[in-house]
């Protein structure tokens, strides 16, 4: 025996209903399970109503994909919608940037002065500069308390921070 039965479709993210007309073939006078365009429902002979699955996208809000990044990953419950991002080739995640990797060639520094906290308890103070391959440089303002510090002189960090 095959019937028509009505079918009302309800999708509460968007505040819409269609009604539409479904042929089954086997009528159960319980509740029966039918399949429609991949949304399986539970459905009652007299009254059939089907709710589309919400997806969870107006709660999620996609994050911004910076220049020299691409999407690098997708909410479990809202596929449309960026969750996170990686950088190309060549540029590293700083934040919520891609920032250009640039290697540092060569450091120098500069002794300024040395100031005491206590009479046995020097802190050394000066600058750092740094080369970098795409022709930058950097200058940092550095102390240096070898007491407490994990490096025992200026020159050890900027070697250090040469990266």
């Amino acid at each position: 025996m095959v019937a028509l039965l009505p079918l009302l479709i309800v999708n509460p993210s968007v505040k819409s209903a269609s009604l539409i007309l479904v042929t089954i073939e086997r009528i159960n006078l319980a509740n029966m399970v039918v399949k429609l365009i991949g949304v399986t429902a539970l459905l009652n002979v007299r009254l059939v109503i089907l709710t589309i699955a919400d997806d969870n996208c107006r709660n999620r809000t996609a994050i911004h994909v910076p220049t020299n990044g691409y999407c690098s990953a997708h909410y479990s419950d809202c596929s449309s919608k960026c969750s996170d991002f990686a950088c190309y080739s060549g540029y590293y995640k700083s934040g919520m940037w891609c920032v250009k990797a640039v290697k540092c060639i060569r450091w120098g520094y500069t002794y300024e002065s040395t100031d005491y906290i206590e009479s046995n308890d020097p802190v050394d103070n000066g600058t750092c500069t740094y080369w970098y391959d795409d022709g930058s440089s950097k200058t940092e303002w550095v102390s240096v308390r070898p007491s407490s510090d994990p490096f025992n002189s200026i020159s050890e960090y900027c070697e250090y921070y040469c990266d």
